[in-house]
């Protein structure tokens, strides 16, 4: 599609992978994983979604650490409860450049 960008695609026990991402190329996330895309260029990235089921669900990351006990998201990332306690309790939507 356009511009350039990386995607970070995460599951549990700390796999994680990031990968740049730019025009002709594709990432695969597999079901159960969390992702997510930045735009790492100047100009707009433009990219195409395509899902291999009829529904789709969208689970944001503040959402799920939000409906987690403080204690657990705090023991599983290694933080503090007052670092837990500055996490953002409703979705943000999609942030621009900057922001």
């Amino acid at each position: 599609m356009g511009g350039q960008g990386r995607v970070t695609i995460f599951g549990s026990h700390g796999r994680v992978k990031t990968m740049p991402y730019g025009p002709g190329m594709i990432a695969f996330v597999k079901q159960g994983y969390g992702h997510f895309v930045e735009n790492t260029g100047y100009e707009t990235l433009r990219l195409l979604i395509l899902f291999n089921a009829p529904t789709y669900e969208e689970i944001l990351l503040t959402s799920w650490l939000a409906a987690n006990p403080p204690q657990l998201v705090a023991d599983h990332f290694g933080l503090s409860l007052d670092q837990v306690s500055k996490f953002p309790k409703q979705p943000s939507g999609i942030l621009a450049k900057g922001s």
